[in-house]
């Protein structure tokens, strides 16, 4: 019986994840880190090096 409820936890925890996966996949292509709103500092410069190379890279 012990097993049977630590199964269900198990499955209950891996689907809690499988949506917040999810939920990321959908955000990641608009997000955005260049958004004030997001990182309202800014960047350090080799943040935004390294941030510009990986844009273009992936672009």
């Amino acid at each position: 019986m012990k097993n049977n409820l630590q199964i269900q936890r198990v499955c209950e925890q891996l689907k809690f994840l499988e949506e917040m996966y999810r939920h990321l996949i959908k955000i990641l292509p608009s997000f955005d880190i260049t958004d004030k709103k997001i990182l309202p500092y800014g960047l350090k410069s080799h943040t935004r090096s390294v941030s510009w190379l990986v844009k273009q890279v992936i672009t």
